[in-house]
């Protein structure tokens, strides 16, 4: 979820891509092996259940940099396909 999280911070909110790199080092030295075992569109529906989504829509916190969050944007679930895909080099089949 984080490294989602950090691509999108990347792709929608304006993380640089130092900015990115930096944190995703630290979150893998953590968490080497995580790996995403279903595909995203499998994901989705358990993404909907989070508490923060409103109105049907999935929302994150994503970052702009350090310390400066953006609260309860709304994200689309093919930018999240996009994230994961390009985080974990999966695709839909």
């Amino acid at each position: 979820g984080m490294q989602v999280e950090l691509m999108l911070s990347s792709q929608i909110a304006g993380l640089s891509l130092t900015g990115l790199k930096r944190r995703m080092r630290v979150v893998r030295s953590y968490f080497p092996d995580l790996s995403v075992p279903a595909y995203s569109d499998e994901l989705i529906p358990f993404l909907r259940a989070d508490k923060k989504n409103n109105s049907g829509d999935l929302r994150f916190v994503l970052l702009t940099e350090t310390g400066a969050p953006l609260i309860d944007v709304p994200v689309h679930p093919d930018a999240i396909r996009e994230a994961i895909v390009s985080n974990y080099g999966q695709s839909d089949p």
